[in-house]
């Protein structure tokens, strides 16, 4: 039976850049439990390493490029598009609280169609919907989609350079490229300019390396331990200046968890488990945009802030998961 390491790992993943983001959106008015040592980033990043550890796995038992890809789009898109429309849908109940203009039909067609084909940063808001919270962007975590996306049409010619050069070169080969390419666009941009170009792809790359890394199955193997601690330690910290314990949390959660817990300590998957990881990161960054607008107007407390979003958050993935993620899996097997 499948190890149900990475499954608690994910989810464990996912809470965090919930809890983060509440903390982060709310300039910590809402109490999170732990938030001076959760980071969202720390875990995106480690959710790039995973991509790159599993990736590998669904490429190599898929039947063609063709194959692999149309599973990984069953996979993200469909649940990936409801998202988006979920902001109308709101709107639209509660148009009585917060006027919508005719115009916003029309922008919110252009925040669809450009999120449609993940240019977020083209269109991350419309109609002015959350000017006066922190942040204005609708969903401001769907940036990683796209990275995701570009790591999948790249999987046959990355495969093919770390066959060629070899594991380990082509794992320093990433970071270096990484490094270089961070390093160059921090120096010809300013920081909000530089920080659009370093959440694309290409300085991202040695995240994703990581995990490519781990999936060759001649390092998973003790006497490589402190050699992949250093690596980690040296990747994680490409980009982010986070808490230490955060940032040990990046470092050694995929590290333990392929070494020790997928292969030494491997835990059983339950029967009715379902991973609801990647639709509860879709669904909660718009929901805490929504929950601070509606407080700000309101104040309306059904617990306390943190429950409240938590709850909504859950039962959202929930709903996303078996009435759209699921079916399409279902059908496209």
């Amino acid at each position: 039976m499948k190890s149900f390491s990475f499954d608690i790992l994910r989810l464990l993943l996912s809470v965090i850049v919930v809890g983060s983001h509440i903390a982060g959106l709310s300039n910590k008015q809402i109490n999170v439990p732990l938030s001076d040592f959760l980071s969202a980033d720390a875990a995106v990043y480690t959710f790039f390493a995973l991509s790159g550890f599993f990736i590998v796995g669904s490429y190599n038992s898929s039947n063609s490029f063709f194959h692999f890809l149309k599973k990984r789009l069953v996979r993200v898109y469909p649940a990936y598009l409801i998202i988006l429309f979920l902001p109308l849908i709101v709107l639209l109940f509660r148009s009585t609280d917060y006027p919508f203009y005719p115009s916003c039909y029309s922008e919110f067609l252009k925040y669809f169609f450009y999120n449609a084909l993940f240019l977020n940063f083209v269109e991350p808001q419309f109609c002015n919907l959350f000017e006066n919270n922190s942040s204005t962007a609708v969903n401001g975590s769907l940036w990683t989609i796209k990275n995701e996306i570009m790591f999948y049409l790249l999987v046959p010619f990355l495969l093919f350079c770390r066959k060629f050069i070899g594991s380990p070169l082509f794992f320093i080969s990433c970071v270096v490229f990484s490094y270089s390419y961070s390093f160059y666009i921090a120096s010809i941009f300013n920081a909000p300019e530089a920080t659009v170009f370093l959440r694309q792809f290409p300085a991202l790359l040695s995240f994703f390396a990581v995990g490519m890394f781990f999936a060759d199955a001649r390092m998973i193997d003790k006497k490589y331990t402190h050699l992949l601690n250093i690596l980690l330690l040296l990747t994680l910290n490409v980009f982010i200046n986070i808490g230490v314990l955060s940032y040990l949390l990046s470092i050694y959660c995929i590290f333990l968890t392929v070494i020790f817990g997928n292969r030494y300590f491997p835990i059983s998957r339950p029967r009715r488990y379902v991973d609801l990881s990647y639709t509860i990161y879709l669904v909660h960054f718009p929901i805490i945009q929504f929950y601070l607008l509606a407080f700000n107007s309101e104040g309306n407390i059904f617990i306390t802030p943190f429950v409240d979003i938590i709850l909504v958050v859950f039962t959202a993935s929930l709903i996303v998961t078996f009435i759209v993620e699921k079916p399409f899996l279902k059908f496209f097997r």
